[in-house]
C-alpha cells in the first residue's frame, strides 16, 4: 500500500490523482476513494484502465477488482448546498422551553 500511494500520480496522472486516493487493498481488491459521487461514476466507467495501469506499474497482478467510494463533503460546500447535510429543525415547542 506505501509503494502504491507513493507512486499514484505516476500511474494514474496528476489531475486524477488530485481527484482520487488508494485507501487499502485486501485481497486483490483497491478501494479508492473519489472526491465525489460525480468522480466515482465516472471512474467506476475506466476501472479496467485503472487496474491495467496499476498491474503494469506493479509487475504483476496486484490488483485484481477496484471499487471507488465517494468522499463525503469536508465544510467546502455551504450547508444549504451541501445535500448530505440534515438541518436540524426546531419546533415551536422547544424554542417556548428555552426561554
Amino acid at each position: 500500500m506505501a509503494w502504491l500511494a507513493g507512486a499514484w500520480a505516476a500511474i494514474v496522472g496528476e489531475q486524477l490523482a488530485a481527484h482520487t486516493k488508494p485507501i487499502g487493498v485486501n485481497g486483490g481488491i483497491l478501494e479508492v476513494r473519489a472526491s465525489g459521487a460525480d468522480w466515482q461514476n465516472q471512474l467506476e466507467c475506466m476501472s479496467s484502465e485503472f487496474r491495467e495501469k496499476i498491474n503494469r506499474a506493479w509487475g504483476g497482478g496486484l490488483v485484481q477488482e477496484l471499487r471507488f467510494t465517494a468522499a463525503r463533503a469536508t465544510g467546502s460546500l455551504s450547508k444549504e448546498a451541501d445535500n448530505q447535510h440534515t438541518p436540524f429543525v426546531r419546533t415551536r415547542a422547544s424554542q417556548d422551553k428555552r426561554r
